[in-house]
Formats: C-alpha cells, structure tokens, sequence
C-alpha cells in the first residue's frame, strides 16, 4: 500500500476536523436560533392572548357569542393570528377563522388539557381545520378565580421556517467561506509542520546515501532543533568512525599485502573471509574472487582442510607442516587458532602459512654434505693415524721407512686440508 505524505495526512485531518467543529457549531446555532425564535413568537402570542383576554371575559359574560366570534375575526385580521375561545368541554364557541360550529371538540388539544390547569399551554402541530402546522399558545380564561374556558391564539410556523431558512443559507455561506480560509490557514500551517519534517527525511537519506558530510538544519522549534542536532552529531561521529575503519582496513591491507607469510581467515561453514596475496602464491589459488568461497572449492589439498577444521573446532593454537605439489613441491608450516569478534564469540578461524621449502632443502644439503664430508675426512685421518702409529712402534729406525712415511703423512695433511677448504 502506497503511504500518504504527512503534509497531506495533516492538512486533510485538520479540514475534516475543522469542518466538523464548524458543522456542529452551525447545527447547534441553527438549533438554537429555531429555539430562539419559537420561544420569542410563544412569549409573543402569549402577550397577543394576554392583551384580547380582558374584551373576550366582557363578552363571555353577556353571552354574546357573535359578537365574541365577530372580535376574534376582527383582532385575527389586524395581528395575523388566529384566535380561538373553547370551554372547558372542549367546544369551541369563537374562531377568527373557522365556523365554530363544523370544528372538532377540542378537549385533547395539548395545549387546551395545561390551560385548563391554570398553567399556559403550547404545542406546535398541523392543523386539520387550516391545512397548515402551526404554534399554539393557550391561557386558561378566569372569572372569580374560576376557570371558564380556553383562549388559544396561533400563527403559521411557516414563516419561522422561512426565517429560519434564511438564516441557515447565510450560515451555510459563512460556514463555506470560513472553510475555505480555514483551508488556505491549515495548508500554510501543515506545510510549515510538515516540511522541517521532510527536510530530516531529505537528510537521513542523504546520511544514508553516504554524504555524511551534509547538515541538516536546525529549523525554528525545539523538537525538530533538537533532532537535527541529534542527527548531525551521529552523521559527525559516523563519519569519523567510517573513516577510522576504513583506515584501519587499508592498514590491515597494507599489511597483509606487504607480509611475506601467506594469511587467510575462514567462517565456521570454512567460507573464506579474507585471503592475502601471499597465500593465494603459496596455495597456487588463481581465482581472483575468494570471499565466499568455500575452503574445498578454492584449495584441493585434504592436509590443509583438514587442518582448517581443526583450527574450528580447536580452542589452542595448533601447529603442522603441509606438503603441497602444485608446480613445484612446497613444504609450508601453518599456524591456526580461533577468529574471534569484539564479544568474544567465535566468527571463524585465522590461518598463517610459512613457506619452508628452502629451509628443508637447506636441511637436507646440510645433511648430504655432512655425510659427505665425514666420509671424506675418515680416509685421510685414518692414514696419517696409522702411519704415525707405525713410526711410534719403532719403523722410525728404518731411515728409508720414516722418509716414506713422513711423505705420506705429509700427503695426506694436504689432503686433509684441500678438503677443508672445498
């Protein structure tokens, strides 16, 4: 799944959230003024009843319900309210719009029932005699604190809902303009959150492209100061310790190519990890890509693997002499002992090989010639030794043996030493 940038997460999520607060404050507004304005056309009638009660008790009390119906219409046409008297029975006897006579019983009504209680009565309901809803507010009419009817004054509530209409298309234009400022604020106000934001994300991939030379800026809040403060230093000190490792890894290299000691390092699973050049001569290795290559592909030799898995599995330094037959016959001694890593744990073995082949054919010269000089130096030793013991027995006296003797001693001296000087 794509991921959504977090400019446009905060923008959509402060516009909803700032459409929603602007619609539940539109809502309750609108509520309240309907409230509002039913509350005040309710006091409104109520004041309209309470000013026609004194002249409709005057006529009650004659009895005359013609004239009574006749000022009802007379005060309905001038206020634009209807105007209803209605005995406790629920008989209406005087309506400014209807004909008494044909209108239903209106001992039900809601109103009617709270004004027959001595409390004002309202309702808002469709009416059957006008075809329209209405608002009702009825007060009971007191004669000697006695309850002798109902009178209920009324208007359509269509112009309330045609006020009320009003309003709600302004409110509903304000409400679309303050959107659209609030939308304008919240996308400079996202943007402004989001970008320092995308200016570390920038950095970090730039960190890990590998220019850890690159600083971030520090921005104008504390939390993102402080992250891309936090981020320089670690890029700083990155690029100190790369430069450290890579230094010490082109001195180790240095090193390991300038040693005459062939050296390599294997895996646990006997995988190179590393090999000199100096090895790859001694083992007559020609590939050029050693790393990863397992220690039978690389090298045949079954002394030295074997020698490898000892080096493994040993925890002591071990020591053997390998002999080699490549182009020519190698003796090389190999020094192996466990790889280690900065915790101690064991990350492979470590391999150094001597070439020793001079030294053995120096040894064996050494031996031959050894040989061969005792062998050569026994004759004449063992001459001049038996001459002179022959001259000490007494063959001196003899003056023609003692010069013959004495030549042959002689002789064999210069041999002795003829050889001493080849």
């Amino acid at each position: 799944m794509r991921k959504k940038r977090l400019f446009w997460q905060l923008f959509i999520s402060y516009l909803l959230i700032t459409c929603l607060v602007l619609l539940i404050i539109g809502i309750y507004t609108a509520n309240s003024f309907r409230t509002f304005y039913y509350q005040q056309s309710e006091k409104e009638l109520l004041s309209r009843a309470k000013l026609i009660a004194p002249q409709v008790l005057r006529l009650y009390k004659k009895g005359n319900n013609a004239n009574l119906g006749l000022l009802c219409k007379t005060l309905g046409r001038s206020s634009e309210t209807r105007i209803t008297v209605i005995l406790p029975d629920g008989k209406v006897i005087a309506d400014s719009v209807s004909n008494p006579a044909g209108m239903d019983n209106h001992s039900d009504r809601l109103e009617v029932i709270e004004a027959m209680k001595g409390r004002v009565g309202s309702s808002r309901r469709y009416s059957y005699t006008t075809r329209q809803n209405r608002l009702y507010v009825a007060i009971p009419l007191k004669l000697k604190n006695k309850i002798i009817g109902v009178l209920r004054t009324s208007f359509q509530v269509t112009q309330i809902d045609n006020t009320l209409a009003d309003v709600g298309i302004k409110m509903f234009i304000g409400w679309g303009i303050a959107s659209i400022c609030i939308a304008i604020l919240m996308l400079a106000a996202s943007r402004r959150i989001s970008r320092p934001l995308e200016e570390l994300r920038e950095g970090a991939e730039r960190f890990a492209s590998g220019d850890l030379r690159f600083r971030l800026p520090t921005g104008h809040t504390q939390e993102v100061s402080v992250l891309a403060e936090a981020m320089n230093d670690m890029a700083e000190q990155l690029d100190q310790r790369i430069n450290t490792a890579v230094a010490q890894r082109n001195e180790q290299r240095a090193i390991l190519r300038s040693m005459v000691e062939g050296v390599f390092a294997v895996g646990p699973d006997e995988r190179i990890i590393s090999m000199n050049q100096a090895a790859k001569h001694l083992l007559g290795v020609e590939s050029l890509v050693v790393n990863e290559k397992s220690i039978q592909e690389l090298i045949r030799n079954n002394s030295l693997q074997e020698f490898v898995r000892r080096a493994l599995s040993c925890d002591n330094t071990i020591e053997s002499e390998i002999l080699f037959q490549t182009e020519e016959r190698r003796n090389i001694t190999a020094y192996g002992t466990r790889l280690r890593d900065a915790k101690n744990r064991q990350i492979g073995a470590v391999i150094v090989l001597h070439d020793v082949t001079m030294l053995r054919k120096l040894e064996n010269v050494r031996r031959d010639f050894v040989a061969n000089v005792s062998h050569e130096l026994r004759t004449p030793i063992t001459s001049i030794k038996g001459f002179v013991e022959t001259l000490i027995d007494g063959a001196y006296a003899n003056q023609a043996d003692l010069q013959s003797f004495l030549d042959i001693i002689a002789k064999q001296a210069d041999r002795l030493n003829a050889i001493i000087e080849d």
